[in-house]
């Protein structure tokens, strides 16, 4: 579940779509990370690497890096 809502393993992250709306699918966190501790004077250099912690395994279904890179780049 942990790759399909934000903070699904944090004590403060998605706990039912009841009660963390908000925070259901994959948002702006997963990547970037909590919001209180976002650097956003430093652009975030997106990596097969972070990918891959969802990506890999049964879950990874034909994950091309090259293909989805320009979907989440900004």
């Amino acid at each position: 579940m942990k790759c399909h809502v934000t903070g699904g393993e944090d004590p403060d992250g998605y706990a039912a779509n009841r009660t963390t709306p908000d925070l259901r699918n994959v948002g702006c966190e997963v990547c970037h990370g909590k919001g209180t501790e976002h650097d956003r004077t430093t652009p975030l250099a997106i990596t097969e690497a972070m990918c891959r912690n969802c990506h890999q395994g049964e879950f990874e279904k034909g994950f091309n890096f090259a293909a989805a890179l320009p979907l989440v780049s900004h």
